[in-house]
């Protein structure tokens, strides 16, 4: 039995248990708790990508920006800055 089998055997005794107790406290309603926000759960339950195809992914790519010749610059005296200031404090 795998990993993801004992999990899903844990959720659905959890969930029977959910409803036992709701019959048990008299509550008018045997929905399930309710989720919290986050990532749903998949239809398969493995959590696993189900094509490895590169054509399925083939969304529209997105452009990356350019950066001119000066701004790199700018970025790279910015740095050399900071490594000046920080071996500086060091000593």
């Amino acid at each position: 039995m795998s990993t993801n089998d004992i999990i899903l055997t844990i959720d659905a005794e959890i969930s029977r248990l959910q409803q036992a107790k709701a019959l048990l406290t008299d509550t008018s309603s045997l929905t399930p708790a309710k989720r919290k926000p986050g990532r749903l759960a998949t239809s398969s339950g493995s959590g696993k990508a189900t094509s490895f195809n590169p054509t399925d992914f083939d969304a529209k790519a997105r452009k990356r920006r350019g950066m001119s010749a000066a701004g790199r610059a700018r970025i790279v005296a910015a740095q050399k800055a900071r490594w000046a200031k920080f071996k500086k404090a060091a000593k």
